[in-house]
């Protein structure tokens, strides 16, 4: 796609994960068999389209909400797929990127040799296979050294991370029985109560980041266009808290699946069937959310090390009071 139409993919992509956000807990969409399967389909008419348009599978690599939220938790991976920059100097067919007779290139157009981190690299591994010199390597990281090494200047970062997080916030919220029986009256229909709650906790967290970024000694004026060192240090937290939302439904329905399954086959065994103890789920929740904030409190340590050895000062005891206060808001939501 045009540069011109790539700075506002992000963007795009930000406003149909709001709209997902919104529609599910709006719709009941996960109760919902039809209209999951409505969304499916809208996603894949939407990259249908970008298929017709565009090449690269540009739906994947710049516009799709799930996309972006993948490629802002592929930071984290353990393990990264890199060029060897000294086998690929000399090399003058970028086959990795291109492909070669017979072979299709890089799906996202990008090759291995343009991988600088993991936002969009799909770690399909046809780089590997095409290239000649075996150049690609699959590497074994620090899961969070990345993150550090972004400090938040990538835009998927800079807009998925506080909206992920806000949005378990509002959704945790309002799947409370004392939101349910005094919200509404009071903000109108449940359409514009949530979406309005919606709009709070994503503010909310951007207030979060900006009061981060002082404390780590950055002021917008010395910061980079688009860099927010805070985003890091949120990122662990974001992606536990997302994992505790979406594991909750799947272990507390879990037991109907040996049921629903031999259904599939015109039988019916109903003895197969179990139920997750909730002491068991909420035990496992908690200890996601710990990891979170470890992996949270990790990041500063990885920052305050950096300033450290560059002679620069930082509040780092009162950035992990901030983080903990947060995690502690997760604790209080998710109980």
């Amino acid at each position: 796609p045009p540069h011109a139409l790539r700075r506002y993919f992000i963007h795009i992509a930000v406003l149909l994960f709001a709209a997902i956000i919104w529609a599910e807990t709006v719709t009941d969409l996960k109760n919902s068999p039809l209209g999951t399967a409505l969304l499916l389909l809208s996603i894949l008419t939407g990259a249908t389209v970008m298929a017709m348009l565009f090449k690269g599978q540009a739906w994947c690599r710049y516009v799709c909400p799930l996309g972006k939220v993948i490629g802002a938790g592929a930071t984290m991976s353990m393990i990264e797929l890199r060029a060897t920059p000294d086998l690929c100097r000399s090399c003058d067919t970028t086959a990795c990127k291109k492909g070669r007779p017979g072979l299709r290139g890089c799906p996202v157009y990008l090759g291995a040799h343009n991988i600088k981190n993991s936002l969009d690299c799909l770690l399909c591994g046809r780089c590997v296979l095409l290239c000649e010199r075996e150049s690609p390597r699959l590497l074994l990281r620090n899961p969070f050294v990345e993150l550090l090494a972004i400090k938040g200047r990538d835009l998927t970062c800079t807009f998925i991370i506080p909206f992920l997080a806000g949005s378990q916030w509002a959704r945790f919220i309002v799947e409370d029985a004392k939101y349910q029986s005094l919200i509404p009256p009071l903000f109108g229909p449940p359409a514009l109560s949530f979406s309005l709650l919606l709009i709070f906790c994503f503010a909310v967290f951007l207030g979060i980041i900006t009061f981060g970024n002082r404390l780590l000694g950055m002021r917008r004026s010395s910061l980079p266009i688009h860099c927010s060192p805070m985003i890091p240090v949120l990122t662990p937290l974001a992606f536990s808290g997302e994992l505790i939302y979406r594991l909750k439904y799947l272990l507390s329905e879990a037991g109907n699946f040996p049921t629903v399954l031999t259904r599939q086959f015109g039988l019916t065994i109903e003895h197969f069937s179990f139920v997750i103890p909730a002491s068991a789920i909420s035990l496992l929740e908690i200890l996601i959310l710990a990891l979170g904030c470890l992996g949270s409190f990790y990041v500063i340590a990885l920052f305050r090390q950096k300033q450290s050895e560059s002679g620069q000062t930082g509040f780092c005891r009162s950035l992990q009071i901030l983080v903990s206060s947060v995690a502690i808001v997760y604790f209080l939501l998710i109980g």
